[in-house]
């Protein structure tokens, strides 16, 4: 279980990084100033669910606060990156599927 956490986790913070990227380099090329909302939704889609992984009992509440953001943002901008990062916002939702059972699951120490 903790393994399909922490793969979750990274799909979610590579994606969401790799979203980022992307978003700043077309803003670059077009001449235009990101968004900075769009900035730290993108790096809470990189930092939550490591913290999630990393602290199990924090697990559900760090994919939902993860999950939801990336999930608005995705309807929000679907007609420019919101199709990239809409299966990220699935990872992140299934992330928390796994974080879920998995602080069911495992024994508290």
């Amino acid at each position: 279980m903790k393994a399909r956490v922490w793969a979750f986790a990274i799909a979610t913070a590579v994606g969401s990084a790799g979203i980022l990227v992307v978003y700043l380099a077309i803003l670059r090329s077009q001449g235009n100033d990101p968004v900075g909302w769009v900035i730290l939704l993108l790096l809470w889609g990189i930092v939550l669910p490591l913290v999630g992984a990393a602290l199990p009992r924090l697990g559900p509440a760090c994919f939902i606060l993860c999950a939801i953001p990336l999930s608005v943002l995705s309807f929000l901008a679907m007609f420019s990156i919101g199709l990239l990062i809409a299966p990220f916002a699935v990872v992140a939702w299934l992330g928390l599927g796994a974080a879920h059972a998995r602080l069911l699951l495992e024994p508290h120490h």
